[in-house]
């Protein structure tokens, strides 16, 4: 009896066990690596010119924004793939975050400027959607003169719309113009000519 409730426990805990393996999703791969090799192969076809291996490692809606706000379309890119080569040497401080396994964000810096990266993993492999350069600012002069305090002449704030192109036709209108233009210089006089109202 104790022999049948063996084997009976132990027939449960294996189908249970095997239920559990063929149902749990297996873990997803880290894409990380895949990643960073696509990153390294693009560095070595830059360094040697190669557009070929490059067009292959760039998304057909790929940007290239330079500091200077000039931006550069995969096509533009290939033309003279020198000068984007040297734009992406030497970087140092990068970070990358993945999202979902689909996307990798980089940030580093390079050239005395940071940069940003976009990666995505496409059917044909991880290519690169977008690099940004961003100009860091420069921090003000020590050198610079305080600002001076205010004078009396300061105080003086005079209103520029001495006319208003507009003609009061009753009492009403009168009252509203009035409320309306003391609200911002607190005493107000109207003044009705051929020019239209006045105040001051």
């Amino acid at each position: 009896m104790r022999h049948s409730f063996l084997s009976i426990f132990t027939a449960i805990w294996v189908c249970a066990a095997g239920f559990a393996f063929v149902s749990s999703p297996a873990p997803a791969a880290d894409d990380t690596p895949e990643y960073r090799l696509a990153d390294r192969t693009l560095v070595a076809a830059l360094a040697k010119g190669d557009r070929q291996a490059t067009a292959s490692l760039l998304d057909e809606n790929f940007q290239w924004v330079e500091a200077n706000g000039k931006s550069h379309t995969k096509a533009q890119v290939l033309e003279d793939v020198a000068a984007f080569a040297s734009d992406n040497e030497n970087p140092i401080d990068v970070r990358t975050l993945d999202l979902l396994g689909q996307v990798e964000r980089v940030l580093g810096m390079h050239h005395n400027q940071r940069f940003a990266q976009i990666w995505v993993k496409r059917p044909s492999g991880w290519q690169a959607f977008l690099f940004v350069d961003i100009p860091i600012p420069a921090e003000p002069s020590k050198n610079l003169a305080p600002p001076k305090p205010p004078v009396d002449s300061d105080k003086v704030c005079e209103n520029p719309c001495k006319t208003l192109p507009y003609k009061q036709e009753n009492a009403a209108q009168g009252g509203s113009l009035r409320i309306s233009a003391a609200d911002f210089s607190g005493t107000v006089s109207i003044s009705t000519g051929a020019g239209g109202d006045k105040y001051s």
